[in-house]
C-alpha cells in the first residue's frame, strides 16, 4: 500500500499550487477618478464577490492569490484566478478576471510527466536552452524503490546531448532535516542573470516529502554547471524569481504541508551573490512580522527598474528596493470586501452558528466583510458573513501562553509566531492581532481553517466559529486561560452583497509591544 500512497502524494503535489485591520477606518478607493484616457475604463458597477463554482471547499472564494502580473505601458494588471486588479495613473480598479489557467492534466498525463518530464525552453541572448528536472529513479518505474536523487538536465545551444547534474540526494535531504523522501521538483523558474541562464528549482512538501531549493547557472565559456543551495532558504518553495539592476535576486517563498498547499514561508526574499559567483552572499527575508509586506504568502513579483511590485493573496505592495528596509520604501493596498451603508438595521451574532442575535447595528457607514462559513452540511447552503464590528465580543479561551516545543528556547523561524495559541496565524501589527486572507491556512483534512472556535473541542461541520479574520485584542492572560475580544460579528449572508476593492494601508501610529511576548 505504501508505494501507492507515495505515488498519489507526488502526483497530488503536481497540482498544488502595515495595518491590515480596520481600526483606522475604511473607505473605497476612487476607482478611475484620474483616468487620463489611456487607462482601462472602470466597470459600470463594483465587482461583487461570487462563490467559486465546482469546488468543495468554501474558503476558495477568498483566494485572491496573484497568478500573473502583466505590464502594458503605464498599465499594470495583477491577475488572480477570478479577478484582475488594474493599476494605472496611480489609480486602482477591480475587474472580472482574465487569467487563463493552463488546462488541468489528466491522470495519465501527470503520470507521463512524472516519469519523463517534457523539456522546457529558455532564451538567453537570442539562443535557446532546454532544461528539465526529475526524480531518479522515477517513482513509477519501480514503486518498491524510493527515488534517490533529483536530476537537472540542460541542453545548451547547438548541442544535442543534455548535461546531466545531480542537484541533491535523498541522504542530503535527510542530513539537512528537511524531509525523509524526495518530492517531485515541480517549481522551476528561469531568468537571465549576468548574461547567463539562471534557474531555481524547489519542490512542494507534504507527509515527509520535500526538496532543497537550488540555484543553477551555466557558464557557456567553460561549459560548466554551477549550483548553489543557500542554507537560509533551502527548505522553501520558491514560486517566482526576478533580478534587480544591482544583480540582487528577488523571490517569493512559501511552504506547504499535508492537506495544505499554502503555508506562509519566509515571504519576500532577496539574495545577493558575490560577483562572478553563486556561492555565499546575503539573504534577507521580508514578511508580515518584520516588514510592511501585505500578505503572508507573496506569489508573484514584477521588477520595473528599482521598483518591485509584490502580489500576495491579501494585497499588493510597491517597493523601492533601495529603501526596502524602511517603512518609507513601501506603499501597499489591501484587498477588502465592502458593503455600502444604506441605513438598514441588521442583527449580529457573536458566533457563526448561534441561534439568537447578540446585538444589532445600523449600516450608516461602509461595512467590511471578512469571511464566510456555511450554515449547513453543503457549501451551497446559506451561511453567515463575518464582518468588522466595534466594540466586538468577548470570549474566554481555555489556553495560556504555550511554546511550540518543550523548551521555551525552542522557537520556530521568525516568520512564524513564536507562541502556540488559537490566534497563532494572526500577527501583531502594533495595535491588534490581525489576519489577512492568505494567512488562513486551508487544512483540507483537519477540519477547515484554524479559527477562534465557540467550542475549541468541537470540530463538527458546519463549524461554529467566533472569529476567522476579525481583529483580536488580549484582555487578560493566565496560565490556563485567556480572555480576548474579537472585533467582529456574524450576519446572515442573504442580507449582504459585498464587492471587492483595494484600500491603502496606513501604518499604525505609536505602535505598542506584543502583549503575549516577554
Amino acid at each position: 500500500m505504501k508505494p501507492i500512497v507515495t505515488i498519489a502524494l507526488l502526483l497530488g503535489l503536481l497540482s498544488a499550487c502595515g495595518n491590515e485591520g480596520g481600526s483606522n477606518g475604511v473607505g473605497q478607493l476612487p476607482a478611475g477618478s484620474r483616468n487620463d484616457g489611456n487607462c482601462p475604463a472602470p466597470p459600470a458597477s463594483p465587482v461583487e464577490l461570487t462563490a467559486v463554482e465546482n469546488v468543495e471547499f468554501y474558503a476558495d472564494r477568498f483566494n485572491f492569490q496573484i497568478r500573473d502580473i502583466q505590464q502594458d505601458g503605464q498599465i499594470l494588471r495583477f491577475q488572480s484566478s477570478n479577478y484582475d486588479f488594474v493599476y494605472c495613473n496611480e489609480t486602482w480598479t477591480v475587474q472580472r478576471g482574465t487569467y487563463q489557467a493552463p488546462p488541468p492534466k489528466t491522470w495519465e498525463e501527470q503520470q507521463a510527466e512524472l516519469e519523463d518530464p517534457t523539456y522546457q525552453s529558455f532564451e538567453v541572448n537570442g539562443q535557446l536552452y532546454y532544461y528539465r528536472a526529475y526524480l531518479d529513479p522515477s517513482p513509477l518505474a519501480n514503486p518498491n524503490q524510493l527515488s534517490q536523487r533529483v536530476i537537472f538536465e540542460i541542453v545548451p545551444p547547438g548541442q544535442d546531448e543534455p548535461i546531466v547534474t545531480t542537484l541533491y540526494t535523498v541522504q542530503q535531504l535527510r542530513n539537512a532535516n528537511l524531509g525523509a523522501e524526495l518530492s517531485d521538483p515541480r517549481e522551476i523558474h528561469g531568468i537571465v542573470y549576468r548574461d547567463r541562464p539562471l534557474w531555481v528549482v524547489s519542490a512542494y512538501k507534504g507527509e515527509g516529502f520535500s526538496g532543497i531549493a537550488t540555484f543553477i547557472t551555466y557558464d557557456p565559456e567553460q561549459e560548466t554547471v554551477i549550483i548553489s543551495q543557500p542554507p537560509e532558504i533551502a527548505g522553501q518553495v520558491i514560486t517566482d524569481l526576478k533580478v534587480s539592476p544591482d544583480d540582487t535576486l528577488w523571490m517569493t517563498t512559501q511552504l506547504s504541508g499535508e492537506g495544505n498547499p499554502f503555508y506562509p514561508g519566509m515571504g519576500l526574499v532577496s539574495y545577493q551573490p558575490p560577483a562572478n559567483s553563486l556561492q555565499g552572499g546575503q539573504v534577507r527575508s521580508f514578511h508580515v512580522r518584520n516588514s510592511p509586506l501585505l500578505g503572508a504568502i507573496p506569489t508573484r513579483i514584477h521588477m520595473d527598474g528599482n521598483t518591485l511590485w509584490v502580489g500576495t493573496g491579501n494585497g499588493i505592495c510597491q517597493v523601492n528596493t533601495q529603501q526596502v528596509e524602511t517603512a518609507q520604501g513601501w506603499d501597499c493596498w489591501r484587498f477588502a470586501l465592502m458593503v455600502e451603508g444604506d441605513n438598514r438595521t441588521i442583527a449580529l451574532h457573536s458566533h457563526s452558528q448561534s441561534e439568537n442575535p447578540s446585538a444589532e447595528m445600523t449600516l450608516n457607514d461602509p461595512l467590511e466583510v471578512l469571511w464566510w462559513v456555511p450554515g449547513g452540511e453543503s457549501v451551497s447552503d446559506p451561511g453567515r458573513y463575518e464582518v468588522r464590528y466595534e466594540p466586538g465580543f468577548e470570549a474566554t479561551l481555555r489556553e495560556g501562553r504555550r511554546f511550540w516545543g518543550f523548551d521555551p528556547e525552542d522557537f520556530p523561524p521568525d516568520y512564524l509566531y513564536p507562541l502556540y495559541w488559537s490566534g497563532s496565524e494572526w500577527h501583531w501589527n502594533g495595535d491588534r492581532f490581525i489576519r489577512g486572507f492568505d494567512a488562513v491556512s486551508l487544512n483540507f483534512f483537519g477540519g477547515g481553517p484554524p479559527a477562534i472556535r465557540q467550542d475549541p473541542d468541537n470540530y463538527d461541520f458546519p463549524p461554529d466559529l467566533r472569529a476567522v479574520r476579525g481583529d483580536l485584542t488580549i484582555l487578560d492572560i493566565q496560565d490556563e486561560t485567556m480572555n480576548i475580544r474579537h472585533h467582529s460579528a456574524w450576519i446572515d449572508d442573504k442580507q449582504l452583497s459585498p464587492y471587492l476593492t483595494l484600500l491603502p494601508v496606513q501604518q499604525v501610529e505609536n505602535p505598542q509591544g506584543d502583549p503575549l511576548l516577554p
